[in-house]
């Protein structure tokens, strides 16, 4: 799994993003989703699952600890827990009406991914079950290197994570994942927010 099980405490998968400054790109992410149905990728404990329709709703992260936050905090949706590089894909479309589009989000995880390949994974993994993908970029790719920077650091509760720069044509100029699909690129505050229909 890339995102290893967090042995949070009850009391910390509760307080899990509390208090999180970047409430204006959660809600932008919402209104870009509308009445679709929506696959909140890396969901936490279920933070977001209020800004949508709960028949139109699946949270997914790795952490038992958080799905079980989220379930009890959001008894109303669907939570999941799965890796983020197998998405539930026969589940998901099982789940899903073909009259509505089905979009996924990834916000904030896949800087934290243990490597390049491994956020590359969720990306592609992503765009093969989504329709539309938004993803929420803190640390966006860059242009510039010749190499990802892979940088441990410490994350929520004193907990070991990452906080990776990776290298922007991987992303921007995968054929294999992309496709013909565009990417648009907008700034919401201290996120980087990608488009890709």
């Amino acid at each position: 799994m890339i995102y290893p099980e967090y042995d949070l405490t009850p009391e910390e998968a509760d307080a899990y993003c509390a208090g999180s400054e970047n409430q204006r790109v959660r809600q932008v992410i919402a209104d870009i989703v509308g009445d679709n149905y929506v696959l909140d990728v890396g969901c936490g404990n279920g933070i977001d699952a209020h800004r949508y329709d709960p028949r139109l709703y699946l949270g997914i992260d790795g952490s038992l600890a958080l799905i079980t936050a989220a379930i009890r905090k959001n008894p109303r949706y669907s939570f999941l827990r799965c890796d983020a590089t197998d998405l539930p894909y026969s589940s998901w479309m099982h789940w899903t009406a073909r009259s509505r589009k089905t979009v996924v989000v990834l916000k904030a995880i896949l800087e934290h991914a243990h490597s390049q390949e491994d956020a590359l994974t969720i990306y592609r993994e992503a765009l093969r079950v989504g329709q539309h993908v938004l993803v929420a970029w803190h640390t966006p790719p860059s242009w510039k290197l010749d190499a990802p920077i892979i940088q441990p650091m410490t994350g929520h509760f004193g907990r070991a994570i990452y906080q990776n720069t990776y290298q922007a044509e991987s992303f921007f100029l995968n054929e294999e994942a992309v496709g013909s699909r565009s990417i648009s690129v907008a700034q919401v505050d201290n996120y980087q927010l990608w488009s890709i229909a």
